[in-house]
């Protein structure tokens, strides 16, 4: 509790002045509100002795109305700053989440369920709004309401001080019982809800898959069964919910009963006059309504304080891809070298092992190996997507820890197997990573990457919206549209992560051609199945199970490399088949 407490003052704090101008105007306005009763007193007194005149009378209700009015203004103006500290609140919360997010590495979102993730970005920090606009409101005005009730009790009927602390007592004693078992249930609640959006967020976009496989109905029970223990907990919060609720109720009723039959007594004994009876009745009434919105507080506190601290492990999550202070920042050359190098995803358990090569600049470099072998790893290591575990990577002779993150990844092209494209235009897709970028530049990248004359065919060309990753593109176009976004970079150094796997032989022939002339004097390496790639390698790494077991051009690996000779072999005849199959007027 202590945590989210010191959560809610850090954001709204950083809009200090508006928020201790609300907790002034409301401090004003209670005044005001507290002022009735006392006013209400002067004047049922004054009538029963028959000491008022109609003048009195006038000047009294004048008074009251001035205490209402002003009061109710000054509370609506209170809630308004009160409302906005926490609207520029929540636009921190927002902010933090986003920039924490883009600090993550890869390594964040192998271990993050996406749509958990999208569930505490969006509907927990939509929920955590409570605390700050309505929760905070009424946490004020309670707090203060308490104060002024307390005072007006202790001027009306001293003794009356002493059954307001034991019905705050009581009421506090109820939240404390009820506290940890409806926050446990709220927290659970909100993790079951953002194991709910993964689920329905992978079943939309697998919709295909679910339906090829026929496993709609294990899909019904995974929901089912996340959604059951959504439904239990929500049940176990609204008990609790229940219990405060209900209890502030019953000692709000208990202390109007008891203002009535206590004052009663003390008019009876003429201890007290009906006007001061009236005030008594009066200021326990606002004490149980305070205690009633307390309770509210309370259980928006608990309802968003779950949400919150879950937006604030996102928050808080360091990232491991550290930038060094004065980091380097200059053009890179291309030479890369790997020194003993060692990396797994999760300790104890390697999946490069003792890595050592140096390329040249200029040089291109086919990987090749067995699923699993390590290939996509060792070059997810060049742009410093992930930190080795042992040993360093270095371009130029520099460390990659030494540069600035975002100049080293400038000059580096990847183009990964699985492409994604945002809900943009093309050219806004391809200019991606150089938003700068000209039209002009944009055409040449999209020309060289052989997918300039279908854009041109489409109505908007290449103002075109792509869809939701990229869904109005076949996947051999989505995937020259990924090229051409990593050509316009004019990197320095290109990664081709079986880039051209998603194209038929005709057409990578064309990206193929553009490709030789692009990676000229660019070090280039490529996760390639193409024989032509192979051949054409300065250098090929032959890799399995983590380890290089070969390193060499492509005549010394086929004649003393057995497992390279295997899959050249194997390659070599899915490529003449497929050619084969091309030529009947076959589609690959």
């Amino acid at each position: 509790m202590s945590n989210n407490l010191s959560l809610v003052a850090k954001y709204m704090l950083r809009s200090k002045k508006e928020f201790f101008l609300a907790v002034f105007l409301m401090f004003v306005s209670t005044c005001f509100v507290i002022a009735i009763p006392l006013v209400a007193k002067t004047v049922i007194n004054a009538i029963i002795n028959k000491t008022l005149s109609l003048s009195g009378l006038f000047f009294w209700f004048f008074i009251a109305v001035v205490c209402a009015v002003l009061g109710s203004l000054i509370e609506g103006l209170g809630r308004y700053f009160t409302s906005s500290v926490g609207t520029k609140s929540q636009y921190y919360i927002r902010k933090d989440i986003y920039e924490s997010i883009n600090r993550q590495g890869f390594r964040f979102f192998d271990s993050t369920e996406s749509g958990d993730l999208v569930s505490r970005v969006t509907s927990d920090i939509e929920n955590s709004n409570l605390i700050f606009t309505r929760s905070a409101n009424q946490f004020i005005t309670s707090i203060l309401s308490f104060i002024g009730v307390t005072i007006g009790c202790y001027l009306t009927v001293k003794i009356s001080v002493l059954a307001v602390l034991m019905g705050v007592l009581i009421y506090i004693a109820v939240i404390f019982f009820c506290y940890n078992k409806i926050s446990a249930a709220f927290l659970k609640s909100r993790n079951n809800f953002g194991h709910l959006t993964t689920i329905i967020k992978e079943n939309l976009v697998g919709a295909a898959v679910v339906r090829i496989f026929s496993a709609e109905n294990k899909e019904l029970k995974k929901f089912n069964n996340k959604n059951n223990a959504f439904r239990t907990d929500t049940i176990e919060t609204i008990k609790y919910q229940t219990i405060i609720t209900n209890s502030g109720l019953i000692i709000l009723n208990l202390l109007i009963v008891f203002s009535l039959v206590f004052g009663g007594l003390l008019v009876l004994n003429q201890s007290i006059d009906i006007g001061t009876l009236l005030a008594f009745v009066s200021y326990m009434s606002m004490l149980g309504m305070s205690l009633g919105n307390f309770g509210h507080v309370v259980i928006d506190f608990v309802q968003a304080g779950a949400s919150l601290k879950r937006v604030n492990e996102i928050i808080e999550t360091t990232t491991e891809i550290v930038e060094k202070p004065n980091p380097v920042s200059k053009f890179i050359e291309g030479d890369v070298e790997f020194k003993n190098v060692s990396f797994g995803y999760v300790s104890n358990s390697l999946v490069l092992k003792n890595l050592n090569f140096k390329i040249k600049k200029g040089e291109r470099v086919a990987i090749v190996g067995t699923t699993g072998s390590g290939k996509t790893s060792l070059i997810n290591l060049i742009p410093r997507y992930y930190d080795v575990d042992k040993g360093a990577v270095y371009i130029d002779n520099v460390n990659v820890k030494d540069y600035k993150i975002s100049n080293l990844r400038s000059q580096i092209g990847f183009c990964s197997q699985e492409v994604f494209l945002f809900n943009i235009s093309i050219a806004d897709n391809i200019r991606f990573g150089r938003p700068n970028a000209t039209m002009e530049e944009v055409i040449d990248a999209g020309k060289h990457a052989n997918i300039h004359d279908f854009i041109m065919t489409l109505p908007k060309g290449y103002d075109t919206i792509v869809g939701e990753r990229g869904s109005s593109l076949s996947g051999g176009q989505k995937q020259r549209v990924a090229i051409a976004r990593a050509l316009i970079l004019q990197p320095k150094i290109l990664i081709l992560d079986d880039s051209t796997s998603a194209v038929d032989t005709e057409t990578e022939y064309k990206i193929q051609t553009a490709l030789d002339y692009l990676m000229k004097n660019r070090t280039s390496f490529i996760i390639t199945q193409r024989v032509g790639n192979l051949k054409k390698a300065n250098k090929i790494l032959v890799m399995d199970k983590g380890y290089i077991i070969g390193l060499g051009i492509h005549e010394e690996l086929y004649n003393k490399n057995i497992m390279y000779t295997n899959i050249y072999d194997t390659l070599f005849k899915k490529q003449k088949e497929a050619e084969l199959e091309l030529k009947k007027g076959g589609n690959l």
